[in-house]
């Protein structure tokens, strides 16, 4: 059907109403205030619209909703007019309605300072936000194929538009629709008649809440790449002070220099062919390191004996993992790594020390460096006997597990321990002497670990 419009220029102060006789439910109606540089863009000097479903007639309203004065002092400039405009930006916003001569007019409004795209219904809308990408979408809500509720919906569910500011239009003034169209996930909603100063408003707001978000979120992603390289580098200087720190105990014995590095390299190996999560290879390379840091205050004369140890010295070797302890609970940031000093000489079976702890009551991570303790053990100098060849090393510590050691870190050493080389800087030096054959006995383990009694 068509509809005349009157052919006299509209009065700048004249409302457009478009509305059925008796608005069915569903129906929208448009009452927008036309101010003078719309009416003078020619392609507003149209008399007739044609095809306007649900529209009996066209009639002028008078103005009764004063135009708001939007320069009062402390009034926020619209985004889209002055922060993108001074960028040199333009907004992508998105209309879309089934009513062609309103996408029109808001068209009009909003594209000097923005791109606008528009759609006839809700499929077609949801299709060109995919394809456009825009910064905001004005849709209407009653729209045929697919409301603006549904759409919100839609948008919502989707991870790449589920932050996209949303504006919906309604004839309706019931607080109800807006309550159920905000919860659906609209970021605001705009009843007809509207004056375009509102529109304007709200867009304004909506794009530069936007805007702040982006900002917020870029700059929340740059200080989490800075905090990320902060953090890395205050690790790498805890961890240099730690090396400093197991230098000094290592260098107590040359034996053992190295030994701790180099049980750090082995158990950070194990525990990524076990898959153990990347926060747990950290703690591992750490425990590793400073699992041995008791031995600082185990005297040197008892630590290089080359001959059988008393039950007395056997009782201050064994007190390492206890001092160890101590020494890591004084500091806030070693003491986690208190269970590497404390546990690494207990055993699966429980006959270890010095809590006597079986099994799964033995940390998981102190259970790989164990592992790679007795390896590094096995295969080094001793002063009380020559390493091994790592081959006869894997056939013993095969056997170990059930027993001393938990038999799925054993498995997994089992599998890798055939491509296991040490960096040049972890490979330990040739021994001044050659090591003296007379220390191993009933109270010395092949790894190294002393007992009363070793079964």
């Amino acid at each position: 059907m068509t509809v005349e419009l009157p052919s006299r220029p509209l009065d700048p102060t004249e409302l457009v109403g478009m509305a059925p006789a008796q608005p069915a439910p569903g129906e929208s109606m448009l009452a927008i205030p036309v101010p003078e540089d719309i009416l003078a863009m020619p392609a507003m000097s149209m008399t007739r619209i044609e095809r306007l479903p649900a529209i009996e007639r066209v009639k002028l309203l008078d103005a009764t909703m004063p135009t708001p004065d939007l320069s009062f002092p402390g009034a926020v400039p619209l985004l889209g007019e002055h922060l993108l405009a001074a960028r040199g930006e333009r907004s992508r916003i998105l209309v879309i309605d089934d009513h062609p001569e309103i996408v029109r007019v808001i068209e009009r409004l909003l594209a000097p300072q923005h791109d606008v795209y528009t759609a006839n219904n809700g499929e077609e809308g949801l299709q060109k936000v995919r394809d456009v990408r825009p910064a905001l979408v004005i849709s209407d809500v009653m729209m045929p194929k697919l409301s603006g509720f549904q759409l919100v919906e839609q948008l919502r569910k989707d991870p790449d538009f589920e932050r996209l500011p949303v504006l919906l239009l309604t004839a309706r003034a019931d607080g109800r629709d807006r309550v159920r169209g905000l919860r659906r996930g609209a970021s605001d909603y705009l009843v007809k008649p509207f004056l375009p100063e509102e529109l304007k408003a709200r867009v304004g707001n909506l794009l530069r809440a936007q805007h702040y978000e982006s900002y917020l979120t870029r700059l929340n992603e740059e200080l989490a790449t800075k905090s990320s390289s902060l953090e890395t580098r205050v690790h790498g200087f805890f961890i240099d002070t730690v090396r400093t720190l197991v230098a000094a105990i290592d260098a107590k014995d040359f034996y053992t220099g190295g030994h701790s590095e180099r049980v750090s390299y082995f158990a950070v190996r194990i525990a990524e062919h076990m898959k153990l999560a990347r926060p747990l290879l950290r703690t591992i390379e750490l425990g590793a390191l400073l699992h041995d840091v008791g031995k600082i205050g185990i005297p040197d004369k008892v630590l290089n004996k080359p001959g059988a140890l008393t039950l007395e010295e056997i009782e201050v070797i064994r007190q390492h993992t206890v001092l160890g302890g101590k020494i890591l609970e004084k500091s806030p940031e070693l003491a986690e790594l208190r269970r590497f000093a404390l546990h690494h000489h207990e055993r699966w079976d429980g006959g270890g020390y010095p809590d006597r702890l079986r099994g799964d009551d033995i940390p998981p991570s102190v259970r790989v460096v164990s592992v790679a303790d007795c390896w590094d053990a096995m295969v080094s100098d001793r002063i009380y006997r020559a390493g091994m060849e790592p081959r006869i090393a894997a056939e013993k510590v095969s056997k170990l597990g059930g027993s001393q050691f938990d038999p799925a870190v054993v498995e997994a050493m089992m599998e890798i321990w055939p491509e296991l080389e040490l960096p040049p800087n972890l490979r330990p030096l040739k021994p001044r002497t050659s090591p003296v054959e007379n220390r191993q006995g009933p109270r010395v383990s092949e790894c190294g670990e002393v007992y009363e009694v070793h079964n």
